[in-house]
């Protein structure tokens, strides 16, 4: 994986998107992000549900870069991007309506994985997890993920991150490590039973 794939993704869904395919025909929406989630969406989704499935691997694969990150290891943080990379690009198959999410996903994963050192690394997980934060809020990860996700933001450098469980584990600098605070209780709640 390196840039130059990551940037013929994000053409592929650009032209996609413009073409109306990536939106079922529908030529006239704008290839850009979709405004905010659908409004009523199911408590929970169904055990083998593919897209939940690519949804868990890019969560698992971003909260094991995220950790690495906040311990300063940049060969550990590199490590899991072409899994997010992967996950992503698959996912475009089961939901194109998504496509400018899915490749801002898999560009910051490819840009992240190509860094030669922690600040460039930093730099494009800065980019790349506001777009995980919003692909969960779209497509809810399954109960073993979601019940422990949390959103956190460090006012130092005015980003948020996801990481797992609620004590902070700040990826944004090597002085910073629990610097930062909860957003909510728990990024999605509790999963509710049916």
């Amino acid at each position: 994986m390196n840039i130059r794939n990551a940037e013929r993704m994000v053409a592929l869904a650009a032209v996609l998107v413009w073409a109306g395919l990536a939106w079922g025909g529908a030529a006239t929406q704008p290839a850009s992000r979709p405004a905010s989630p659908p409004a009523s969406r199911p408590a929970t989704q169904p055990a083998a549900d593919k897209p939940t499935e690519l949804v868990n691997e890019i969560v698992r694969a971003y909260l094991q870069g995220q950790e690495a990150l906040a311990k300063d290891d940049l060969a550990g943080a590199k490590q899991p991007m072409s899994r997010v990379f992967q996950s992503a690009n698959a996912l475009f198959e089961h939901r194109s309506g998504l496509a400018p999410l899915l490749s801002d996903i898999g560009g910051q994963a490819a840009r992240a994985n190509d860094s030669q050192d922690l600040a460039g690394f930093r730099e494009a997980f800065g980019r790349l997890s506001p777009a995980v934060i919003e692909l969960v809020k779209w497509i809810r990860p399954g109960e073993a993920v979601a019940g422990s996700l949390y959103e956190a933001y460090c006012p130092m450098v005015k980003k948020s991150w996801l990481q797992a469980g609620k004590e902070i584990h700040n990826p944004y600098g090597p002085n910073m490590a629990s610097c930062g605070t909860l957003k909510s209780d728990n990024l999605i709640g509790p999963v509710r039973p049916k």
